[in-house]
């Protein structure tokens, strides 16, 4: 029941600009305003699959709807250069975690793996998340070919809905 949901996660075999029609099918079916995150496993040609109960899907996706209400807080923010990655990751992360307004129980990142390409060092990126967020919350997340989430970009003006885009890290805030 998509009117009990918290959040959804999805994991897919689609890349931009395919994640953004898989995200439009989707929310044809539970909305726009439940918040979805995750991504796209991998781009390259012949090499897309997800796993579900032991088996590899091509041209498929897994969701994982979290339910109980949980509050929901998410950002997204889209860069391109060493140092935006790193200052857009810290940024992200501290948004979404005022946005929720009191220490999260989790924090779930997917992050573009051309973003991670950018990086001199990818650790910088990670230190820049948990600069924000601390290193006492749980931090779960991945690097990933398209993600999902609240896009920062001209063709994505609505802050309150997700999109499907490229070269972001979205993040939310899970919190009680």
């Amino acid at each position: 029941d998509a009117a009990k949901a918290s959040l959804m996660i999805v994991i897919a075999d689609a890349h931009s600009p395919k994640n953004q029609l898989l995200l439009d099918g989707i929310q044809s079916v539970v909305g726009k305003k439940l918040p979805v995150t995750g991504g796209s496993v991998n781009k390259n040609a012949g090499q897309n699959w997800v796993y579900y109960q032991g088996k590899a899907y091509t041209d498929s996706a897994v969701a994982l709807v979290l339910t109980g209400g949980l509050k929901v807080a998410q950002a997204g923010r889209q860069a391109k250069d060493n140092d935006a990655v790193i200052s857009t990751a810290r940024e992200s992360a501290a948004t979404a975690l005022n946005k929720l307004g009191k220490a999260p129980d989790v924090i779930v990142a997917f992050d573009c793996a051309g973003r991670m390409g950018k990086l001199k060092n990818v650790a910088d990126e990670l230190a820049a998340i948990q600069g924000s967020v601390g290193r006492e919350v749980p931090l779960f997340g991945l690097y990933c070919a398209g993600e999902f989430g609240p896009a920062d970009t001209s063709d994505a003006p609505d802050p309150t809905v997700c999109y499907g885009r490229g070269w972001h890290v979205m993040m939310s805030a899970l919190g009680q």
